[in-house]
């Protein structure tokens, strides 16, 4: 089985960094996205908000790095949330875009 999810979203929101009983750095985000897919032969909007995490030094400057509303392709795997509600993408990989109007 696969579980590899690749998003073009942007970042509405970011926790502070926080550190795991390990010592890794993390960093919680949230992302949105909204276009057009096809389904079934017919073109469908779609909005979605899910909430990421992002865990190693590296990855977690990245994102802090990047102000709210950036665009972004974001690369992970997606996971039970904390508690075991709810769906989180874990992030493997970030690439920032230039700034644009739409998403596609």
């Amino acid at each position: 089985m696969t579980n590899q999810t690749c998003l073009r979203a942007r970042l509405f929101s970011r926790q502070l960094r926080r550190y795991t009983p390990a010592g890794e750095p993390s960093v919680r985000l949230g992302l949105t996205y909204e276009g057009q897919v096809v389904e079934n032969g017919l073109p469908r909007t779609v909005k979605l908000d899910i909430q990421a995490l992002a865990l190693g030094d590296l990855l977690v400057t990245r994102i802090e790095s990047l102000a709210l509303d950036s665009e972004l392709t974001a690369t992970g795997f997606l996971s039970n949330g904390l508690r075991g509600k709810g769906i989180v993408l874990r992030l493997t990989a970030v690439e920032a875009h230039p700034q644009t109007d739409t998403l596609t």
